[in-house]
């Protein structure tokens, strides 16, 4: 069985480097969300963010153009692995 797939996109006021950069920075995520972020800034880095309640992988990191691909995985919604 083929897992469901959800894909987002979002305009930001701000350059594609920045966001970019921002994304994958524990402090400067932290800093957009308003909470704790922990990111491994790499293809197969792990994250965390809001304290666990949010966690998962970078599978894509793309430089041109920019581009991030992550799964994810909301760990209080008792959602099926």
């Amino acid at each position: 069985m083929q897992k469901p797939q959800i894909e987002q996109e979002v305009v930001l006021s701000c350059s594609s480097k920045y966001a970019y950069d921002a994304w994958l920075d524990s402090n400067t995520h932290g800093a957009m969300i308003g909470a704790e972020a922990e990111v491994e800034p790499k293809v197969g880095g792990e994250f965390s963010i809001w304290d666990g309640y949010l966690v998962g992988k970078t599978l894509e990191l793309h430089s041109n153009p920019l581009k991030i691909v992550q799964s994810w995985r909301d760990t209080s919604s008792g959602w099926p692995d």
